[in-house]
């Protein structure tokens, strides 16, 4: 990973210093200045003294600085500029949520939900989206109003006491398109609404598309694929990601725990990822570690999160088919035949629109459990 944060928890708020300011920094810092700590920390970081800078970050953090307590919190738990640990980075962004702090409510509301590095727990996960909306944090706000069933003005135990969490991770009936390989359809799978909060959360995330590199195993940009994706590293999630990760994992039978990170896909007219297999060839030599430490992908969940387009189908070209969908409605496709051997029959493509731009939240399924 590259040495920055993913997130960077108080960039939006006010610094009485100057960053380059180091003297008068450590000064006040060395006071016992929190806010002169936290933008120490931040100072040194930027200059790559990453070492140093999570020193001040524990110091502050321990001190009660609660945006310190946050940042140091998500550094620990994504390993960027620190060392790696999911369970000590919770526990800090657990104790920024005891100082007030209500952006880490919405981060310990997904982890809740997802069961991450915390027991899974939906009323936990409602109970911290609450919590972060009565201090003010518009992440936590938006989704509950998305989740209540009627309009709650800013009554937030209201709308928390609201959610029928049955009827969110209730499935609708799946539709068989072939046997062998299996091949279903969901319709209405998400409704319109979860669709937009989608389409939004990944629209400022877009880079190119990559492929599997045969010779290397890692990420390739090539002409066989042309369209823009958004994947959500674990704590870019939300308490709706897991929620519609939940629902898939009910519709395919699996446990969200062997779902790689979601992934939102978007074509703009001309663009289009070209005939292709999901499964990890076992024959190719780079690709037989990830399939001992990750597994095999066994199977691949794709929703349309919009239809303003023309084109633009799936297509399965070994099957005679393509599939193009309503706004909501899923398709769900085994990769791998009953042996767990993959199946070239599964070749498919995502062609491009005709007019407009197509949405798509993409969800790949291994067989073993994904650590991040």
């Amino acid at each position: 990973m590259v040495n920055e944060p993913i997130l960077d928890p108080g960039r939006d708020r006010p610094h009485p210093y100057h960053v380059s300011d180091f003297p008068q920094l450590r000064t006040a810092a060395d006071g016992g200045d929190l806010t002169a700590q936290f933008e120490l920390a931040k100072a040194l970081d930027g200059a790559g003294r990453h070492s140093e800078a999570l020193d001040w970050l524990a110091r502050a953090s321990d001190a009660g600085s609660a945006d310190a307590a946050l940042l140091l919190g998500v550094r620990l738990f994504t390993g960027q500029a620190a060392p790696k640990s999911l369970k000590d980075g919770v526990a800090k962004i657990a104790r920024a949520a005891d100082l007030g702090s209500a952006e880490a409510c919405g981060y310990l509301a997904a982890f809740a939900a997802e069961g991450m590095a915390l027991p899974q727990d939906w009323n936990a996960a409602l109970d911290w989206l609450a919590t972060g909306a009565g201090r003010g944090n518009e992440a936590c706000r938006a989704q509950l109003r998305l989740l209540a069933p009627e309009a709650v003005s800013d009554d937030w135990p209201k709308a928390r006491a609201s959610i029928d969490l049955d009827a969110w991770l209730a499935t609708p009936a799946a539709k068989i398109l072939s046997q062998s390989p299996r091949v279903v359809t969901v319709e209405a799978f998400l409704a319109p609404q979860i669709c937009a909060w989608m389409i939004e959360s990944a629209r400022d995330k877009l880079t190119v598309a990559p492929i599997y590199d045969d010779q290397t195993g890692g990420a390739l940009k090539s002409e066989r694929r042309s369209n823009t994706n958004a994947v959500f590293h674990p704590i870019e999630g939300d308490v709706i990601h897991a929620l519609v990760r939940a629902r898939m994992g009910r519709v395919a039978d699996v446990s969200p725990l062997v779902m790689e990170p979601l992934a939102v896909l978007h074509y703009d007219v001309g663009q289009e990822f070209r005939r292709h297999v999901d499964f990890i060839n076992p024959g190719v030599p780079s690709f037989a570690l990830e399939i001992a430490e990750k597994g095999q992908r066994i199977a691949t969940f794709l929703t349309y999160l919009n239809e303003d387009f023309e084109g633009a189908e799936t297509e399965f070209p070994v099957l005679a088919l393509r599939w193009r969908g309503k706004t909501g409605d899923a398709i769900l496709f085994r990769n791998v035949d009953p042996s767990g051997a993959p199946d070239r029959r599964t070749l498919h493509a995502g062609r491009t629109p005709t007019r407009g731009e197509k949405w798509l939240l993409s969800q790949f399924i291994r067989d073993k459990t994904q650590t991040y």
